[in-house]
């Protein structure tokens, strides 16, 4: 059992599947033909930036913002 003052710091995930669902809606949403409600933009991007706090950078998340550049403006970098 932790003491109360204790702080765990939280693991950063590794598996991308959320994020690359969300990164490929994202592509979707911003070349789609047909007129995208904000509030489903907003609440895409939204899940993404959570996303992106949670996982581990590194070559994969890489990878992956490469293949889909839109979410590449939900990032700090």
């Amino acid at each position: 059992m932790l003491p109360m003052n204790a702080t765990q710091t939280p693991a950063h995930k590794t598996d991308l599947a959320v994020t690359h669902v969300l990164a490929q809606l994202l592509e979707r949403l911003e070349h789609s033909a047909v007129p995208v409600g904000a509030e489903q933009y907003r609440s895409v991007v939204m899940h993404l930036v959570e996303e992106f706090r949670d996982v581990e950078p590194g070559a994969q998340l890489g990878q992956l913002l490469d293949a889909y550049p839109a979410p590449r403006r939900c990032t700090k970098t």
